[in-house]
């Protein structure tokens, strides 16, 4: 039985807005890969995910080489940004800088040779200091705006300050609740377990 379109959809959406999939949801995702292999490339992308997240293992690495390759072979070049960057994560994660930094260099060249950027912007990778350093043009300005409420900015803003709090409520003229209420929604979506956690991964990818 194929993963219908509409649920594809929502656990792209899942995804972006921090919630964790179910067991099912993966399991029926894996069957529906081994069923159309290569098929759908928000299906591949989001293994590809899953994978680095540590939720699925079914994409190896020599898959998505050969998906990869395929997608150069038919031209998809936003496919081919996303599964590179997605690889080179992998390779990150992995502690392979080498691997992470020469993938990498693919993706950035399809940056600054088309002007594909969107990829860079939907996930909330580990490996943006890499790529930083390989293209300081590319910058997370607009991830800020595509996560996080307008409230939850400000109150991200007061946590890299150092405020407390009460002292966020203060500023802001809400309650401890509410604040607490923004805070978890912001370590939800930077996959963060805490406030400090989640001040140097903002400075680090310049979220406020």
């Amino acid at each position: 039985m194929h993963y219908p379109m509409m649920r594809y959809i929502m656990a792209y959406a899942n995804i972006h807005l921090g919630n964790k999939f179910l067991k099912p949801d993966i399991e029926l995702m894996e069957a529906d890969y081994d069923n159309v292999r290569y098929g759908q490339p928000i299906l591949i992308e989001m293994l590809a995910y899953l994978y680095n997240k540590g939720q699925s293992d079914l994409l190896s690495v020599e898959d998505m080489c050969k998906i990869i390759y395929k997608y150069r072979f038919t031209g998809d070049l936003v496919s081919l940004q996303m599964l590179l960057l997605l690889l080179a994560e992998r390779y990150y994660l992995n502690k392979d800088i080498k691997s992470a930094a020469y993938i990498l260099e693919d993706a950035i060249e399809l940056y600054t040779q088309k002007g594909l950027k969107a990829p860079f912007h939907l996930y909330s990778y580990e490996c943006w200091p890499l790529i930083r350093k390989l293209s300081p043009k590319i910058k997370k300005t607009d991830e800020s705006n595509r996560y996080f409420t307008d409230k939850e900015i400000d109150v991200l803003k007061l946590i890299v300050q150092g405020k407390s709090n009460k002292e966020i409520g203060e500023v802001l003229f809400i309650g401890i609740g509410t604040v607490k209420w923004h805070i978890n929604n912001i370590l939800s979506k930077m996959e963060v377990k805490n406030r400090t956690q989640a001040a140097k991964k903002a400075r680090e990818q310049n979220l406020v």
